[in-house]
């Protein structure tokens, strides 16, 4: 299944000393040898059960409130308009978010029993469990359904257990009188996407600030924290992990064209939107400058084809003049070009505010109307411009783009941030996916798929006379840590990983694979 994918003797992309690392050279199998290995990765997905501890299953449901005392939507909102301050409305905001979360763990409980015949099944039964999955996000992304494995809550986690897989695990054979162990690994990709955004950098633009920091083996995210608040906090009222959390949202939404108002939203209104703006320009400007080229890598593009005319007109007609001047009379309007963009944008979509969450003026309602009355020549697109009147169908005819992967897919009507999203979040998804099925070539099981994290059931022999931790999970979790055949098999899953992922990129930034074992998932675990 995956020999198509490369060729067999590797080609200059692969080798990091080179000056240029292209994904966009894989080879042109690539792309039509990896609709039969999504083929198959979903049916091999489909057809690998997960254990449904019934016992554990029954002490969640116990404390689950039952659905009479669990709203859903609370009404507190009193609480928050009559407090005094503002830690009073942080602990209201807690306890509503708390009380969703109790009513999504609920549901998803009743989901799960219908799913699976567990109310008639005894108590110290272990119930197989498939759902069922598909390739269907329009960036490559895989799902799952009935039920959906993936959004198990955390907290719902430890009722699912291994079973026997229906191959062993690499060198889990015995070689002595001896019982199986069966345990989880969780191995996770921590920043694939931006793995990927680095890769897509190098191949652009032959540098990528961003890969140089993955390259010198520190945080992506704690980087960009530092630069923004400094390494001791800046006098922020966040802590180190809150400022970690704040820039991984901005690393990952501005790459994806986000504007200050979804970043602050992102941001859990940690950081308003005028400092979100603030902290966005200085990121595609001082950071990690190439992200600021590839959110503005012909932003105009799309919009020039769309209407039928030229890049160049574009640019006559809304800045004023030539193109060379750009939005000279406009600057208060559109300082840069991706802003003019989602200007446009929010018009076009019929929406009232702009991308940092301004009201937009009539005036300059009018005249994005103007610019797009003036420019259009494309018949289709007409009626709307005439009616002055926009709609989220208008803006995708308007605006939307066809995209093409460095691995050779095309995504056609994608809209700005889709755009820009598109390329290197479908390059991670598909990376993680041809490693997924390299782990099966090497002999490991596949149970869940979790965007880029993988839950992989692992087999240990027990020797005689050996205490592996019996029910207690965090003996278990001990005993896995100090086994020699455990240690193999994680490492193994590692490097498969970690050499799968990095050859679909390139080789052009080192790819780094976190792993845990477990008795059960999300149980007691051990790092590795």
């Amino acid at each position: 299944v995956l020999a198509p994918l490369f060729p067999a003797t590797p080609p200059p992309w692969h080798n990091p000393s080179q000056s240029r690392c292209l994904p966009h050279q894989l080879p042109s199998s690539f792309s039509q040898s990896y609709l039969p290995l999504s083929i198959f990765l979903t049916a091999l997905l489909s057809r690998s059960p997960i254990g449904l501890d019934c016992r554990q299953l029954r002490k969640e449901e116990a404390a689950s409130p039952s659905a009479e005392s669990t709203d859903p939507y609370p009404t507190r909102l009193h609480e928050a308009t009559s407090a005094s301050s503002a830690q009073e409305e942080q602990a209201v905001a807690a306890s509503e978010a708390e009380d969703r979360s109790a009513a999504y763990r609920l549901r998803y409980l009743k989901t799960l029993v219908e799913a699976v015949p567990a109310a008639a099944a005894p108590a110290s039964a272990v119930l197989p469990v498939t759902a069922t999955w598909a390739c269907t996000a329009r960036n490559g992304r895989y799902s799952s359904t009935s039920p959906n494995l993936q959004a198990t809550p955390r907290t719902l986690r430890t009722i699912f257990v291994p079973l026997t897989p229906r191959s062993r695990a690499p060198e889990s054979q015995p070689t002595q009188p001896s019982t199986t162990r069966l345990f989880f690994i969780e191995a996770d990709y921590h920043i694939a996407e931006l793995l990927s955004l680095a890769s897509l950098s190098l191949s652009r633009y032959r540098t990528s600030f961003l890969g140089r920091v993955i390259q010198e083996g520190r945080d992506p995210h704690a980087h960009t924290a530092d630069l923004i608040w400094g390494k001791d906090g800046g006098g922020s009222e966040y802590g180190a992990s809150e400022r970690r959390s704040i820039a991984k949202a901005f690393n990952f939404g501005v790459a994806g064209g986000a504007g200050p108002a979804s970043l602050a939203a992102w941001s859990g209104e940690r950081v308003p939107i005028a400092r979100a703006d603030e902290v966005r320009t200085q990121l595609m400007t001082d950071i990690y400058p190439e992200i600021g080229v590839y959110v503005d890598d012909d932003p105009l593009r799309g919009l020039a084809v769309s209407m039928q005319t030229s890049v160049s007109q574009v640019w006559r007609v809304m800045g004023g003049g030539s193109a060379r001047r750009g939005w000279r009379g406009r600057r208060s309007l559109a300082r840069s070009v991706d802003r003019a963009v989602a200007l446009v944008n929010s018009v076009a979509s019929g929406s009232a505010f702009s991308a940092a969450g301004r009201p937009i003026s009539y005036s300059d309602q009018a005249t994005v109307w103007t610019w797009l009355a003036r420019l259009n020549r494309n018949p289709a697109l007409q009626p709307h411009i005439d009616a002055c009147t926009g709609s989220p169908d208008f803006a995708a005819l308007l605006l939307g783009q066809t995209v093409e992967t460095p691995t050779g897919f095309t995504r056609q009507h994608a809209s700005y941030t889709q755009a820009r999203n598109t390329p290197f979040a479908s390059l991670a998804a598909q990376a993680a996916a041809v490693s997924a099925v390299a782990l099966t070539a090497t002999g490991f099981t596949l149970v869940n798929f979790i965007h880029d994290a993988f839950l992989i059931v692992g087999q240990a022999p027990v020797p005689l006379g050996s205490n592996d931790g019996g029910s207690d999970d965090e003996a278990v979790a001990a005993w896995l840590a100090r086994s020699p055949a455990v240690r193999r098999q994680v490492a193994l899953a590692r490097q498969v990983m970690s050499d799968t992922f990095g050859a679909v990129l390139g080789g052009a930034v080192p790819v780094h694979v976190s792993a845990r074992v477990s008795a059960r998932w999300g149980g007691a675990a051990v790092d590795m």
